[in-house]
């Protein structure tokens, strides 16, 4: 089908009553093999190559050159620079063909500009998809960051208040500890002595509970499990949800969240499933974290925004991920334990 619309012009051979039918084949064979290597290998030097052949050719067999006109088409259409074959048409001939060459060339080049301008159309159309996708994706990162950054300011907020709550209230109250404990070595009235203890024992439960509210300070700064709840309450499906970790550091709470987010997300927009199950683990050596829904449209896009950003956080803890399609969807990532996964904070 790629040669129809050259060997349309090689018709022409019907004006000529004489022609044979062997000179019918055997020029229509060398034209198409022409045209075949001007199409094929595409390059200049094969293009005024054949263009000075044919112009040979039609010297020596004139009938040849009702056959000519696809070939000028073909080599026309690539580079209007070339020998200038229709010349041959300015030998004395039965019918005028020099005026119809010039047209045929000249309408293979409009096509071959015509070509180019699609060609860069669709080159600026890919380059505009393609900085749309990474528009998209900066987005997507800026949003992560941003996210971050308000975890981290509460996070640095409580520290301060934590750290005043240590200097100033618990250092007060450990100084009354020791300055009572002191009075009741010095006091020899055991009902004295009695109410002292009891309030040292005040001071010390005092003591203990600004301790407890400084640790709960620190693990609450980011709390994953009633995020990861929170985005499943928005579902309209029945869900499972199992979390057993602890001490984990809150930039990797917030990057579990966001692999999380992606699973959720995925869900609500493809899957045509009726049950999620998100599970994050510990064991010995490794955190698991497995996506889990019975969905059977499986949508899954390589360069897709969110299995890029799952992708990204797996290669930044060097964890393994594993997505499978079968009986659903299931994304499995296994992180190996390591001191940047952990919070000191407790």
């Amino acid at each position: 089908m790629i040669f129809l619309k050259y060997f349309l012009l090689s018709f022409l051979f019907l004006l000529k009553k004489d022609f044979d039918i062997i000179h019918i084949v055997v020029f229509t064979l060398i034209a198409l093999i022409f045209v075949m290597f001007i199409e094929i290998f595409n390059k200049k030097i094969i293009n005024i190559f054949i263009s000075i052949l044919i112009f040979i050719i039609s010297l020596v067999f004139k009938d040849f050159r009702y056959f000519i006109l696809p070939c000028l088409y073909s080599i026309y259409n690539r580079d209007i620079k070339v020998f200038p074959s229709f010349l041959i048409f300015l030998f004395p001939f039965e019918i005028n063909f020099f005026a119809l060459s010039i047209v045929i060339s000249f309408l293979a080049y409009i096509e071959k500009n015509l070509k180019i301008k699609i060609q860069i159309y669709e080159n600026e159309k890919l380059k505009n998809h393609i900085l749309q996708y990474e528009l998209k994706k900066d987005i997507e990162k800026l949003y992560l960051l941003e996210e971050k950054k308000v975890y981290e300011s509460v996070l640095n907020e409580r520290k301060n208040i934590s750290k005043n709550l240590h200097t100033s209230i618990g250092h007060t109250i450990s100084s009354s500890i020791l300055q009572i404990h002191s009075l009741t070595l010095l006091v020899n009235d055991d009902k004295i002595k009695s109410n002292l203890n009891k309030i040292n024992e005040n001071l010390k439960n005092g003591m203990k509970e600004v301790r407890e509210i400084i640790h709960n300070m620190y693990n609450s700064s980011f709390d994953i499990e009633n995020s990861i709840k929170k985005y499943l309450s928005s579902l309209d499906a029945k869900t499972e949800f199992i979390y057993d970790a602890k001490n984990l550091s809150t930039e990797f709470k917030i990057d579990i969240l966001s692999i999380i987010k992606e699973g959720i997300l995925n869900f609500k927009k493809h899957s045509n499933g009726k049950f999620l199950s998100i599970k994050f683990l510990e064991s010995d050596k490794n955190y698991i974290l497995q996506i889990f829904d019975n969905g059977t449209n499986i949508k899954l896009s390589q360069n897709g925004i969110g299995l890029l950003t799952i992708k990204e956080i797996c290669k930044k803890y060097q964890a393994n991920i594993n997505i499978l399609t079968e009986s659903g969807f299931k994304i499995n990532v296994v992180f190996n334990k390591g001191e940047k996964y952990e919070s000191f904070n407790s």
